[in-house]
């Protein structure tokens, strides 16, 4: 008689995932449309052809589902500048461990899809819609409640504002 082995013939779990990531690094873009490229042959915007599931940063966590037929752009590092959401996403945006007060959200925002959102380089949100209302810390130290489908930006210090920051 054989050993038999109760870890190897259990049954087949049907399972079914609701994010597929490529594993491959690629996505396509739309013909007859401008892809912009760096020195290196690295794509800084393209227009996607399909909805694309894509990571921030290399080699970290952290993954938007982008909305097919709108433009991508990168940062030369290859993390996402902008990107227009394909479903209401929770980020979190720059700044956020400087007010995060232990709250269950963990400094995560909903961010409406169909609308662009801006990334930094680390793959915190500097600007987008928010989802829902949402109370913000402002720059004057207080907080303040920002409708939803409101635009709202973010400074370095994780302050928000109605108001895109002035650049120098």
């Amino acid at each position: 008689m054989r050993p038999w082995f109760y870890r190897y013939n259990l049954p087949v779990i049907d399972k079914k995932y609701d994010i597929a990531i490529p594993g491959y690094g690629h996505v396509l873009y739309k013909g007859g449309t401008i892809v912009t490229f760096d020195g290196q042959g690295n794509v800084l915007s393209g227009t996607l052809k399909e909805k694309a599931t894509i990571r921030l940063i290399e080699g970290s966590y952290g993954f938007i589902t982008a909305k097919g037929g709108t433009v991508l752009t990168f940062y030369p590092s290859g993390a996402v500048l902008s990107a227009v959401l394909e479903e209401d996403t929770h980020l979190r945006p720059v700044g956020w461990k400087h007010h995060f007060t232990g709250s269950d959200t963990v400094g995560f925002i909903k961010f409406s899809k169909g609308k662009t959102v801006t990334f930094a380089e680390s793959g915190e949100v500097l600007s987008g819609t928010v989802k829902e209302q949402t109370i913000l810390p402002v720059e004057s130290g207080a907080s303040t409640a920002f409708s939803g489908g409101s635009a709202v930006y973010f400074d370095s210090a994780g302050n928000a504002s109605a108001e895109q920051p002035k650049t120098e």
